[in-house]
């Protein structure tokens, strides 16, 4: 019988790797999903406040439609700068988007 007391500690020892292993490799795998989490939501509120921008830069061209049909030039030309520079905000945001995921977005 004592015999077989030998057989069984390093059977017991062996589980308990296993089981740390297993423990370990799920703590890897929590840690990567926070981590996609985390970065999903970034580029949602990126992505967010590029539609945003793009929504007030259509509203800025039609004004400045607008005030071009009833011959108002400046404040035609100012309507297009400031879609002009709603549409420059987005591509930085798209950038911004593109260096979280580590691809270019076009």
């Amino acid at each position: 019988m004592s015999s077989a007391m030998p057989n069984e500690q390093p059977r017991v020892e062996d589980d308990l790797h296993a089981e740390e292993a297993r423990q370990a490799a799920h703590r890897e795998e929590m840690d990567c999903m926070d981590i996609e989490r985390d970065q999903l939501e970034s580029r949602n509120t990126i992505y967010g406040a590029a539609l945003s921008q793009i929504m007030a830069a259509f509203l800025k061209m039609d004004q400045a439609q607008k005030a071009r049909d009833e011959d108002h030039d400046l404040q035609a030309s100012e309507h297009l700068r400031s879609a002009a520079h709603g549409m420059f905000s987005i591509a930085l945001l798209r950038s911004e988007a593109g260096s979280l995921t580590g691809r270019s977005v076009v």
